[in-house]
């Protein structure tokens, strides 16, 4: 490597660019983590979003939460034993007010 090359990756641009770009990351949240993967970000993402309550649940998460699978889900929707839904644009939720009317419905019934 000859001596202007070398003094071009030791200038101070080269290194304040490497800052930088480490400086941006730092502030996205991922101290001490350097360049992170696309698996570390993902990772570190779904960690800062599960802190934040949720007020509404998906189908499908409802169904993980209540143990049932979303076959089960269909099968009582035609029964008219699902909680009440709500419409957000082409999402299907279910509120958390609604899961809970639901489950003191059923255990109601089941008393």
């Amino acid at each position: 490597m000859d001596t202007w090359t070398l003094a071009f990756f030791q200038s101070s641009t080269h290194v304040a660019a490497r800052y930088t770009a480490r400086t941006r990351v730092t502030q996205r949240g991922f101290s001490n983590m350097g360049n992170p993967t696309k698996t570390q970000a993902r990772e570190e993402f779904k960690k800062r979003v599960t802190d934040v309550p949720r007020l509404a649940y998906s189908i499908e998460e409802f169904c993980a939460l209540v143990v049932i699978s979303v076959s089960m889900y269909g099968k009582m929707r035609r029964e008219g034993l699902t909680p009440r839904e709500m419409r957000l644009g082409r999402r299907v939720l279910i509120s958390k007010e609604a899961m809970t009317a639901w489950r003191t419905e059923r255990e109601a019934e089941s008393a």
